[in-house]
């Protein structure tokens, strides 16, 4: 797998007190990661953790891989 195969979203993890499923929060620092999904800003996915399974919040659809 090539790594041009991938460009690189900035998230927010979902508040795991005060967000609900019908009213989600999303606070903190923005992380990225790299995928080779086509996701777009403001869309809630799932991803996987060392600690598990959250939900993030796509804050940037199209990061700059070198910053």
């Amino acid at each position: 797998m090539e790594e041009n195969e991938y460009h690189y979203v900035g998230v927010l993890f979902e508040d795991k007190y005060n967000s609900t499923p019908d009213d989600p929060k999303f606070y903190g620092r923005v992380y990225n990661y790299k995928t080779k999904q086509d996701l777009m800003e403001g869309q809630i996915v799932k991803v996987e953790t060392k600690y598990g399974v959250s939900r993030v919040c796509i804050v940037n659809e199209s990061v700059d891989p070198n910053t």
